[in-house]
């Protein structure tokens, strides 16, 4: 059975930057940052720069809350 894709351009997205690549720039990314994550009952809270919210943003990684 072949994948089903979400989105006219889905596919070529996805082959274009497989997740794997995403996976291994998000993770550089925030160890390059020091990043330090906040245990909150299930979740764990992040300070992000921008360039790390384009990045969980296209792993579909997490929810995003504005502190302000």
């Amino acid at each position: 059975m072949a994948p089903r894709w979400k989105g006219k351009d889905a596919e070529a997205r996805a082959l274009e930057e497989p997740m794997s690549k995403i996976k291994s720039q998000l993770q550089s990314s925030l160890v390059q940052s020091n990043t330090i994550g906040f245990l909150c009952d299930n979740s764990v809270l992040i300070e992000v720069e921008a360039e790390q919210i384009g990045l969980l943003g296209r792993a579909c990684f997490g929810q995003f809350r504005r502190q302000g």
